[in-house]
């Protein structure tokens, strides 16, 4: 059972918050005032203070006992997504109605993450390296910025059907919707591709070749299979100049793509890397288990091991030597 602590208490706070802010955007769009729109934007703000102290709490505390999966994971994740929606508010007032959508997304995460089963992490990996910093930071934020296109492409979409009232009347013409849609999926593109190159560059840099040599195979799979969600975006934008309803389609089907990658496979499928020595106390696979080289202090096992006795201490009797030959043989398995 996850233990209860001061980021565990802002997490359902955040989520809780989010779930008020997503309800009042919903009621806002039914009854068509703008007023309950603005006051749910309020609620997500005070949401999205209480989500950050959730993320930076266990750093600053320098407690991490709490930190289970998904605070890592959806938590983080979801936070980030959030910091990418408000700040795309800030620089265009046209994204605020994005709300309807984000807001409910965003909830539905927290609450996944919530009951998802809780796998302690220790301190976070991401520590051990700055190029994990920008690793992580790309994904997060590749996910926001998706996520940001697929609700203008929905918005894109709804309008075009001649939708009134609001938020439809809030939202700027066509065009602008199809400029912001595009702008939003090219940062994502460019967000996905620092995550993918600095992970690659942190696994070359501090784990054995033969550790890469043996779980490359699936790792190159996962991260070439996320990669063309974007290049077959930038084929159909940039290569056969697909636009307006011939390509508008394309986005929310990415961000679903994107999501199942981002929450799904890469952190509980993926078993090499993201699941693997770097990440204790998970339970690694034994064949990872002998490339694990600086393990985390912080991290105590269950059983301690006691060195057997050195041979010259016990070769007074032949069944003691014999025990002690076991012992040593089970060490250095």
């Amino acid at each position: 059972m996850k233990p209860i602590g001061p980021e565990v208490v802002c997490f359902w706070i955040a989520a809780v918050l989010y779930g008020i802010a997503a309800v009042m955007q919903i009621l806002a769009v039914l009854q068509k005032k703008k007023n309950l729109a603005d006051m749910a934007m309020n609620v997500a703000w005070v949401g999205l203070l209480a989500h950050s102290a959730n993320f930076f709490l266990p750093a600053v505390r320098q407690n991490y006992t709490g930190i289970c999966s998904f605070d890592k994971v959806v938590a983080g994740t979801t936070w980030m997504g959030m910091i990418a929606f408000v700040g795309a508010t800030l620089a265009y007032k046209a994204v605020r109605p994005a709300a309807t959508l984000i807001l409910p997304v965003s909830f539905g995460m927290m609450i996944v993450g919530g009951i998802l089963p809780c796998h302690p992490l220790g301190p976070s990996p991401v520590f051990k390296g700055w190029q994990l910093w920008l690793h992580v930071i790309g994904g997060g934020f590749a996910y926001g910025f998706a996520l940001l296109s697929a609700v203008m492409a929905v918005f894109y979409m709804q309008k075009a059907k001649g939708k009134t009232g609001y938020p439809y009347d809030e939202l700027p013409d066509l065009e602008v919707l199809e400029e912001l849609k595009d702008r939003f999926f090219l940062v994502a593109v460019g967000l996905s591709t620092i995550m993918i190159h600095f992970a690659i560059l942190w696994v070359h840099m501090n784990l054995p070749a033969e550790f890469v040599a043996r779980a490359g195979n699936s790792i190159t799979v996962l991260v070439w299979s996320y990669w063309m969600v974007f290049a077959i975006w930038l084929g159909l934008r940039y290569g056969l100049k697909l636009k307006g309803r011939k390509l508008v389609w394309y986005t929310p089907v990415a961000l679903v793509l994107v999501m199942v990658f981002t929450f799904y496979i890469a952190p509980f499928r993926e078993i090499s890397y993201h699941t693997g020595p770097f990440f204790p106390p998970y339970d690694q696979p034994e064949h990872m288990k002998q490339f694990l080289l600086t393990p985390d202090p912080k991290v105590k096992p269950d059983n301690t091991i006691n060195k057997s006795a050195p041979v010259s201490s016990v070769e007074k009797t032949g069944n003691t030597v014999a025990m002690a030959n076991v012992n040593g043989e089970r060490l250095n398995k």
